[in-house]
């Protein structure tokens, strides 16, 4: 796992602080996905997944091989983790509320970054007999 990435606030800040930090999250459950590209492009990179909380740390697990290389590269990482900061550390009650809302958004569908809402998998404990 990763170190917690707290980003930069401004100093004399009191907000509550929502760290994010990168680890593997339980696909089962439900998370967000953040693709990478241009508005109505037909093939969205996944380059990250969410598990958010209420109240933080929020687990991130970010695809580096999914991203280009080189400078570009380092560009679109710098942008995911200001995009991650921006949406985790909102001074909001529900955090998670409040990115389910911001999926259905413009703002969503126009960036570089289109996050998107997966709910909970059914997971069957037992095979159905007939």
């Amino acid at each position: 796992m990763g170190a917690y990435y707290m980003g930069k606030r401004a100093s004399g800040d009191n907000r509550p602080s929502r760290t994010w930090h990168e680890g593997i999250g339980d696909q089962t459950q439900e998370h967000f996905e953040v693709r990478h590209g241009k508005a109505f492009q037909p093939v969205l990179v996944l380059i990250a997944r969410i598990w958010a909380t209420k109240s933080g740390p929020h687990t991130v697990e970010i695809f580096r091989d999914h991203l280009l290389e080189g400078f570009v590269r380092d560009l679109t990482l710098q942008s995911l983790k200001g995009e991650l900061d921006l949406y985790l550390k909102k001074d909001e009650r529900n955090i998670c509320q409040y990115l389910k809302h911001h999926c259905t958004t413009a703002s969503n569908v126009y960036s570089y970054f289109h996050w998107a809402f997966i709910k909970r998998a059914c997971v069957r404990s037992k095979p159905i007999r007939k």
